[in-house]
């Protein structure tokens, strides 16, 4: 079966496992899918480095913070951003990472939440 996403150039890390877009997957319980429950950061690379890393982590960490979700290894997605802009085989990325709550019953109680999912795009720059 094809998807829409299928001619999408550049890839998806779930957990730090790179695929392409269209075969990147996340839990149907998932908050982040359910009710927007995450936080992200967006940015773009200069010569395959991304623009202010650092800052854009910590402003990622305080997201999570802010919302009362376990913010994640800042170095493990350091070091994810590089798989991904590796993997997607592009000069210059779009990169978006997703953090999200994570899955559990469907309803607005939290406390049975355990880790969410990472997710880091590293698709086409467009200008």
């Amino acid at each position: 079966m094809t998807s829409p996403l299928d001619h999408v150039q550049g890839v998806v890390c779930v957990d730090g496992t790179p695929v392409p877009a269209s075969e990147a997957r996340v839990d149907a319980l998932d908050r982040g899918f359910l009710y927007g429950d995450s936080a992200f950061e967006a940015l773009r690379t200069y010569g395959r480095v991304p623009f202010r890393l650092r800052e854009h982590l910590t402003r990622l960490a305080h997201s999570c913070e802010r919302l009362r979700m376990r913010a994640p290894d800042l170095d493990r997605i350091a070091s994810d951003l590089d798989r991904a802009i590796e993997a997607s085989g592009l000069e210059e990325c779009y990169l978006r990472i997703v953090v999200t709550r994570g899955a559990g019953p469907i309803g607005i109680a939290q406390a049975t939440i355990s880790g969410g999912a990472v997710l880091i795009y590293a698709l086409p720059l467009r200008l």
